[in-house]
């Protein structure tokens, strides 16, 4: 007989491996900057190391927007060591310029005219502690007249920095003389032609070793002339001959110095905030620049917000990385080509701040965007199938295997681009996930919940989409026939007289077919809840609802399913009033027994989201759930429920809700984790929500909180889900802002499990190092042990080699440039295996059911060999091989 039952609560999830505070089990992840609540930001961020902790401090630009008088303000974040920061230190208009000390740290330099004929600057050097020692204030003859902002530069060639004004309202470009010790002496200025210097850079553009002066101007009033690119060309060390124009624009913002076209001379990119301008200028090595060209492929209409230097595709070489505000993208450096074209990389944050450095020093740079009170850092190397749509957000949606070809897709309710209703399919892939089929949704379909199952038992998943006719005041439900290539056929519709609160499918009679339940509160002096359970009959029809009274007085906002009583049938978990929950038993033909109620949480109010799960391992469905301030968990008893217990509180009046709640099984130890997601609140002016989850974990005889990770967006639905075909479960999480809905994935991110470790680093892939992992250590008598590899060439043959002895360190046995790490002189298995598309490979294989297998060790590596075409592993064949595992068989 079928069952619906499996998979239900109890969800194995094969995906974590952080300590706590750790941020970095998705790709996008939010860090709270502590930033006064008076003010508005970061606006700019400048990585910085200020007490000698080796962690990436933070010197943050903000912007007053409170307590009268407005203006840009600063202040230093260190780092916590856990991906947080400290609170802040107010360094008021003092900003950051570079080392002026020649000690490897960042100092702060400002500059005020404080005579017709003096300017007094104050430099405050960092002291290596976490603060900055001011300066005694320095006069020097000359005139700054407003305050600009400046940078470090090695001006006159000596090896000690000077100060470069970077952006002012002069018509200047002034240059000041340092001594290495924080000294400024020597005020000059050259007339750049213009009104206003927007940016400015030192840069070496003829290669003799003196710094030539790049600059953005704006024109004199208008209508002389446009805004130009400039340069000022080193006649020797501090002197400049007369600016030069390289090209005119139109509200310039930022000019770029980089090798982009990879020939080891400097090249220049700008770019303005109209007409999607975004403009190269190849240098020869000489001091020459070619006239400008438009980097191909930038989206008509749109302009580039910011522009950063970064190494998208890890090549070694700096790449255009282009933020469009709502889109996000690229243009890669090319050996004798311009950069490009411009390549998107999806949906963006909406940031008017764009950065990209290595916060987390693992050598790799991340991406950085502003989300007040805070920023949200994306790493490109954790992207894995994430999932993003460019439209409304819904709550709408199931995952499921619409394609059958064995992968997970996701099916949404949205309003794609300002259109009306539509039911668009996303097929997973190899790689990700690709559109498939859209078909329009007319009324009275709505949003709000979408189930899926095999209602017609013909194989191909079909789905349930909520109606709702506003003139009648109608609820009702449709089913769609699954084609089985992500499209659907309308089928029966069921109506209800009064509007539904929530859905759920499972199958209630126990005939193995899929059934439909609905709760509705009628609202009124009525104080029943509704169950409506509409039994399908295997044909793709739905019954007439059997309507089940609960006596209660609440809206039922929470139904969830669960054997709660361990006798094979489905039981509802839902909310009986403030604090409280009720379990409501199945009959097993689709009625429904008298509730039994409990109490939840502590101290009473509604809640906002109820978790079954067994908690504590001993085999019995627990419940968990969130109120607004609280997290909490009740252990099932034999009797009914313990006393609830709060693993999770927020103080009154704190920032962070509660919100969602879910249950998995994380680590595979037979105990169900708490997943809680947390909401920032209020959210600032301006921004959208951002979020942060919860994992608590079993330990000793208590949920403790294990880890927790913020996102970047509004956060729902945390859950566990098997998106990459592995067999196993992934983490997933739904997070929404700017009305794009994400589902960020973190596949394989599994606690190394007893009797496996890790060794060596072999020869990396395109893609990076390849790395063998395995879920769980074999046991003696295994059917299936599995292994895996991510990382490996796509599309590649790889020679598995599980030897008896491990070469720790690697040698090239083969004398190609390919490291070993495993002995090839005694006996070794030898296994083959491929790898798909995305990189990945898996190899299973049984284990003896030898007892005296228990103990032993053996050494696993893969050999990669790919077509020339592709590779680029160092080795002079197209051969690279992956890190080693020492492989313990538990009895």
């Amino acid at each position: 007989m079928k069952t619906l039952l499996t998979g239900l609560v109890g969800l194995s999830l094969v995906g974590f491996a952080h300590a706590q505070g750790a941020p970095t089990l998705f790709p996008y992840r939010w860090h709270e900057l502590g930033l006064p609540p008076s003010t508005w930001g970061p606006l700019e961020l400048v990585p910085a190391h200020l007490d000698g902790d080796a962690q990436v401090d933070l010197i943050v630009l903000s912007h007053k927007v409170f307590g009268g008088g407005g203006g840009e303000l600063w202040y230093a974040l260190r780092s916590d060591g856990a991906g947080e920061f400290t609170p802040t230190l107010d360094l008021g208009t003092r900003a950051p310029a570079g080392d002026l000390d020649g000690d490897g740290r960042i100092d702060l330099a400002r500059s005020k005219q404080t005579s017709a004929q003096v300017a007094t600057f104050e430099i405050s050097l960092a002291n290596g502690v976490g603060g900055f020692t001011h300066l005694p204030p320095q006069s020097i003859v000359g005139v700054v007249s407003d305050t600009p902002r400046w940078t470090a530069a090695d001006i006159d060639n000596n090896g000690i920095e000077d100060l470069l004004s970077v952006r002012s309202n002069s018509d200047q470009v002034l240059m000041v003389r340092g001594d290495g010790a924080g000294g400024v002496s020597n005020l000059l200025g050259i007339l750049h032609g213009g009104a206003t210097l927007i940016d400015a850079l030192a840069v070496d553009l003829e290669g003799d070793g003196d710094r030539d002066i790049v600059a953005l101007r704006t024109s004199p009033p208008w209508p002389q002339e446009t805004d130009r690119l400039i340069v000022m060309k080193s006649v020797g060390p501090g002197w400049f001959l007369a600016p030069t124009v390289e090209d005119e624009l139109e509200l310039p913002k930022r000019v770029l110095a980089a090798d982009l076209d990879l020939d080891g001379d400097i090249d220049l990119v700008h770019y303005s905030q109209v007409n999607s301008s975004l403009r190269y200028l190849e240098g020869d090595g000489a001091g020459g620049l070619a006239p400008a060209v438009a980097i191909a492929g930038t989206p008509s209409g749109a302009f580039p917000h910011n522009v950063v230097l970064a190494d998208v595709d890890r090549d070694g070489s700096e790449d255009l990385l282009v933020d469009l505000w709502q889109t996000i993208g690229w243009a890669r450096a090319t050996s004798g080509q311009p950069p490009g074209p411009y390549q998107s990389l999806g949906p963006w944050f909406s940031s008017d701040l764009l950065a990209a450095f290595d916060l987390d020093q693992d050598g790799r740079d991340e991406w950085i965007a502003r989300r007040t009170p805070g920023i949200t850092v994306y790493d490109p190397d954790l992207a894995g199938p994430s999932l993003a749509f460019s439209k409304m957000p819904s709550s709408g949606h199931t995952l499921a295997d619409f394609d059958a070809d064995g992968r997970l897709d996701v099916a949404l309710l949205a309003y794609p681009h300002d259109l009306p209703l539509h039911l668009e399919t996303f097929l997973g892939s190899a790689t990700g996930f690709t559109p498939g089929p859209a078909q329009p949704c007319p009324p009275p379909a709505t949003t709000g919940w979408l189930g899926s199952a095999d209602f017609d038992a013909d194989g191909r998943i079909d789905l349930v989409r909520p109606l709702r006719d506003y003139p009648t005041s109608t609820d009702g439900i449709e089913l769609m026939h699954g084609v089985g290539d992500g499209s659907f056929t309308v089928g029966a519709a069921v109506l209800l007289p009064q509007y539904l609160n929530r859905f759920a499918i499972g199958d209630f009679d126990s005939d193995g077919n899929a059934d439909v339940l609905a709760s509705q509160y009628p609202g009124g002096s009525s104080l029943d809840v509704r169950l409506y359970s509409m039994l399908g009959d295997g044909t793709g029809a739905l019954g007439s609802p059997l309507i089940h009274l609960l006596p209660m007085q609440t809206a039922t906002a929470h139904l969830e399913l669960a054997d709660f009583d361990a006798d094979g049938v489905l039981d509802v978990l839902v909310e009986t009033s403030n604090g409280k929950f009720a379990i409501v038993r199945g009959a097993g033909d689709g009625t429904w027994l008298t509730p039994n109620t409990y109490v939840g949480s502590t101290p009473t109010s509604s809640f906002t989201a109820l978790a079954p799960g067994d908690f504590d391992g001993d085999g019995r469905i627990d419940v968990a759930g969130c109120t607004g301030t609280t997290g909490w968990w009740t252990r099932a008893l034999s009797t009914g429920f313990d006393a609830p217990v709060v693993v999770a509180t927020q103080p009154q009046g704190s920032k962070w809700t509660y919100r969602t709640a879910r249950a998995g099984d994380i680590d595979r130890d037979g105990h169900n984790e708490l997943l809680i997601g947390a909401r920032y609140y209020p959210i600032p002016p301006g921004e959208t929500d951002v979020g942060r989850l919860h994992v608590y974990r079993w330990s000793g005889n208590a949920l403790l909180l294990h880890s927790q990770y913020s996102p970047g967006g509004q956060l729902a639905t945390p859950g566990v889900v098997d998106f990459d075909g592995d067999g196993g479960s992934d983490l997933m999480m739904q997070v929404s802002h700017d009305n794009f809905l994400r589902w960020l994935i973190a596949p394989g991110m599994v606690e190394l499990a007893a009797g496996l470790a890790p060794y060596g680093t072999g020869t990396p892939s395109c893609l990076g190092t390849i790395t063998g992992v395995a879920n769980l250590a074999p046991k003696v008598g295994e059917s299936q042990f599995k292994l895996s590899w991510t990382n490996a060439p796509p599309n590649a043959s790889a020679l598995v080699g599980i030897a008896f002895m491990p070469d720790l360190a690697g040698s090239d046995v083969f004398a190609v440039g390919v490291n070993i790490h495993i002995h090839l002189l005694g006996p070794v298995l030898a296994y083959t295996v491929a790898s798909d598309a995305g990189g990945a490979a898996k190899l299973a294989f049984p284990v003896p059911n030898a007892p005296a297998l228990a103990g032993f060790q053996a050494y696993v590596q893969s050999l990669w060999i790919e077509p020339a075409w592709q590779s680029c592993s160092s080795s002079p064949f197209p051969w690279s091989s992956s890190t080693g595992l020492q492989v313990t068989v538990l009895p």
